[in-house]
């Protein structure tokens, strides 16, 4: 699980600008936990979202100066995340970018 985090809120990070905001929300629901990940960086592309889970997979809207990563963090968020048991998305909201993964009790 700790590899699930350092993937998910590394991206944050490097797509958050310097004055931004990350944000973590834990939530106990009676069939599991419900972890939610928000940054105030560019949106996703709205093509790109289902996307950025598979292997080597890198949007080319980044907007970054120098290309970073290998694009497989997501990808391994994913299957820790399946395998157990649960799921995870993307989706754009307000301000920036929402993950949320749920993990089955």
């Amino acid at each position: 699980m700790i590899q699930l985090f350092q993937n998910i809120l590394g991206n944050a990070l490097k797509f958050t600008e310097e004055q931004g905001t990350i944000q973590t929300k834990f939530t106990e629901k009676e069939n599991g936990l419900v972890i939610t990940i928000f940054n105030t960086g560019k949106h996703i592309p709205e093509e790109d979202l289902e996307l950025i889970f598979d292997k080597f997979y890198q949007s080319k809207n980044q907007n970054l100066l120098k290309q970073t990563g290998s694009g497989l963090g997501l990808a391994i968020s994913k299957k820790i995340v399946k395998a157990q048991g649960g799921s995870i998305k993307a989706q754009n909201s307000g301000l920036g970018v929402t993950f949320t993964v749920t993990l089955p009790a």
